[in-house]
């Protein structure tokens, strides 16, 4: 899968988006919450609210 940047995340959130992608590709599924807290080694409230300042934004 090629890098495709989204110019407007965070660092954070860009690897919560690449780790989704690479489910996705690898597993046909999108993660739940909770499996991307263990892979990035986040709590899985810290998660959910990078994903809801992510939808927040005006290009999200």
């Amino acid at each position: 899968m090629g890098r495709h940047r989204v110019e407007y995340l965070t660092d954070r959130q860009e690897q919560i988006l690449r780790h989704i992608r690479m489910a996705i590709t690898g597993q046909g599924d999108a993660p739940t919450v909770a499996e991307l807290a263990a892979a990035m080694g986040m709590r899985p409230s810290s998660v959910h609210y990078q994903l809801v300042v992510w939808t927040l934004r005006p290009n999200g």
